[in-house]
C-alpha cells in the first residue's frame, strides 16, 4: 500500500481533543515507507516484539517499552512475529502550548519506565471509554507527556541538514519507482556526493538506497497484484526489467512470494 513520507495528520484538527489513538495487533506488521510528521507519536508494546527505526537508528521493541518519535524525524516500525501496540499521536502545538517545549528538547527514542507506562496505559484507558471525557482525556495524556519530559528527554540537537535532501530523494522514489532509478540520479537529486549521499541515506532511513527503492517497488507492486495485475506486468510496471528477478526479490525483500497475494476468484 502507498503510504506517503509526510503524514499531515488531517484529523488533528479539533485543538480541545488534538490526538490520533491506534490500537494495532498483526502479524505482518511492516511499515515499508520511512515517514515523519510535525508532531509527536508515542508509542508503547503491550505483546510480541518488532523494531523501530527512528532517525536512522534501529531499536528492538518489547513489551513495556515506549518508542517517543520526535517532530520531523523520520521513522518506521516492523516484525516478522506478532506485535500488538497502542499509538499516541498528540500535536506539536499542544504540547509547546503546555510547557512541553519540543524546540529545545526532544524525547528519548527508547523508555522501559514502570510509571511512565502506567500514565500511557491510564491514556489509553481514557481513549478507550464508551464515552470520552475529553477534559480528563488531555489531562492524562499531559501528565503523561510531562513525565516522559522530565525523566525521559535530551537537549534537542540541530537536525543534519541535509535531511531535506534525503526527504526528497525519498519523494523522488515514490514518483519515479516504475522508472529506471540510478545510484548517481538519487545523489544528484540530493546535490549530494556518491559516497556521502550513500551514507546518509542509510543514517536517515536505516536502509540502504537499492533496498529501499526495491521496497517500495514491490509493494507497489504487490498492491496491483492483489488488485488482479498479473505478477509478469506488475514487476514491468514497477521498474523491474527481469520477472524472476522480481519474484526473487519481493520474497526475499518481503517474505513471501507474489503468488501469496494474488486474489484467486
Amino acid at each position: 500500500m502507498y503510504i506517503g513520507i509526510y503524514e499531515n495528520h488531517d484529523k488533528l484538527t479539533n485543538k480541545l481533543f488534538p490526538f490520533i489513538f491506534h490500537h494495532l495487533k498483526s502479524d505482518e506488521y511492516n511499515l515499508a515507507y520511512p515517514h515523519w510528521h510535525k508532531n509527536v507519536e508515542l508509542l508503547l508494546c503491550v505483546d510480541g516484539h518488532g523494531k523501530a527505526i527512528v532517525a536512522g537508528k534501529t531499536y528492538e521493541w518489547c513489551p513495556g517499552d515506549i518508542i517517543a518519535v520526535n517532530p520531523d524525524e523520520m521513522h518506521m516500525f516492523c516484525t516478522d512475529d506478532t506485535i500488538e501496540y497502542y499509538c499516541i499521536i498528540a500535536t506539536y502545538d499542544f504540547c509547546i502550548e503546555n510547557g512541553i517545549d519540543l524546540s529545545t528538547k526532544s524525547f528519548i527514542h527508547l523508555t522501559n519506565d514502570t510509571y511512565i507506562g502506567e500514565l500511557f496505559r491510564n491514556a489509553v484507558t481514557d481513549f478507550t471509554s464508551d464515552e470520552i471525557d475529553i477534559t480528563k482525556t488531555r489531562i492524562d495524556v499531559l501528565l503523561f507527556l510531562y513525565e516522559l519530559s522530565k525523566k525521559h528527554s535530551e537537549p534537542n540537537e540541530s537536525k543534519e541538514s541535509n535531511f531535506n535532501e534525503i526527504a526528497n530523494v525519498i519523494q523522488y522514489i515514490y514518483d519515479n519507482y516504475n522508472k529506471n532509478i540510478t545510484l548517481d540520479d538519487a545523489a544528484k537529486v540530493a546535490g549530494l556526493s556518491k559516497h556521502y549521499f550513500t551514507k546518509k541515506f542509510k543514517q536517515v532511513t536505516g536502509t540502504t538506497f537499492v533496498l529501499f527503492l526495491n521496497r517500495v517497488r514491490c509493494n507497489n507492486a504487490a498492491e496491483m497484484i492483489s488488485n488482479g495485475t498479473s505478477i509478469s506486468d506488475a514487476s514491468y510496471a514497477c521498474g523491474f526489467n527481469d520477472p524472476a528477478f522480481f519474484s526473487r526479490t519481493f520474497k526475499k525483500l518481503l517474505d513471501k512470494n507474489p503468488s501469496s497475494v494474488k486474489k484467486f476468484r
